[in-house]
């Protein structure tokens, strides 16, 4: 911004003294949040092998095939079979049997799961079987 002034015939031009320049400094990035861990989500391909085969013979007064998701600790159990079962202070409750390839879930022995896949009524077994579609290993789950 400049100023005139005048005086008897004469111009003169004041220069308006410039400001020092205000140095802002810029802010310090702030640290972006580290994204929360996706959950390990295992996706069961097409089976290279297949299961062993059992006799397990469906029981057709039962819906057959619907999928669900079942959490649990996986179990060995019969041979073929593995078992979720839910665990306590004092005790171990079957909550399904599991038919899937072995070399697969013999690595899973132990760990906390939710598995989710097909589930089927089985003559003469009280436990639904399912079979996995996707193992997520670990889940928080809130119920």
């Amino acid at each position: 911004v400049s100023r005139v002034r005048i005086i008897k015939n004469k111009l003169d031009i004041i220069e308006t003294p410039k400001p020092e320049p205000v140095v802002i400094p810029e802010p310090e990035p702030e640290p972006e949040p580290e994204p929360e861990p996706e959950p390990v989500v295992e996706v069961v391909p097409e089976p290279e092998e297949e299961p062993k085969p059992l006799m397990l013979v469906l029981d057709e007064s039962m819906p057959q095939g619907k999928t669900d998701r079942i959490p649990g600790v996986l179990r060995r159990a019969n041979p073929g079979l593995y078992k979720l079962v839910l665990i306590g202070p004092d005790f171990e409750e079957p909550i399904c049997l599991v038919r899937g390839r072995e070399s697969q879930l013999e690595k899973l022995l132990n760990r906390s799961l939710l598995i989710e896949g097909k589930v089927y009524r089985v003559k003469d077994i009280d436990l639904p079987v399912i079979q996995p579609e996707k193992i997520h290993l670990d889940p928080i789950i809130a119920e």
